[in-house]
């Protein structure tokens, strides 16, 4: 590939990283506004399918995250083994060596804390009616 076909790759990955992190962002305020107007009636059964049906398309969503950035990581990796780097390549690897890990620890954090804030959310009433 030339390296006009690996900044272009790189620049659809990091896209593509972008809208991954924003949908998991987005998909975190739908449980929690879904739990909010639909759920804090619904039974306890309900809940639990809920919850593991958000768990499973959670964990996809972020497959889908973590497959992208190998796809990123592997495009810079054949940006370094270029024998001439230009500019732009120089600066994509800068980009993936410095900043563009810390998306990746960004959302490792959110998957951690979404499960805290989706048990709360979800079973909080349950306890809070527990002393009827």
């Amino acid at each position: 590939m030339t390296e006009a076909d690996l900044l272009e790759l790189a620049a659809m990955s990091r896209a593509n990283l972008g809208f991954l992190s924003t949908q998991i962002i987005a998909v975190q305020f739908a449980l929690i506004a879904g739990i909010f107007l639909f759920l804090n009636r619904a039974g306890i059964l309900l809940k639990l399918g809920i919850l593991f049906l958000y768990s499973a398309g959670y964990v996809a969503l972020l497959g889908l995250y973590y497959w992208e950035q190998a796809a990123y990581v592997s495009v810079r990796e054949a940006i370094q083994a270029l024998p001439e780097r230009s500019a732009a390549s120089t600066a994509v690897i800068e980009w993936v060596q410095g900043p563009g890990r810390n998306v990746s620890a960004l959302v490792n954090v959110l998957f951690v804390a979404n499960w805290f804030v989706v048990a709360f959310f979800l079973f909080a009433p349950v306890l809070e009616n527990r002393d009827e």
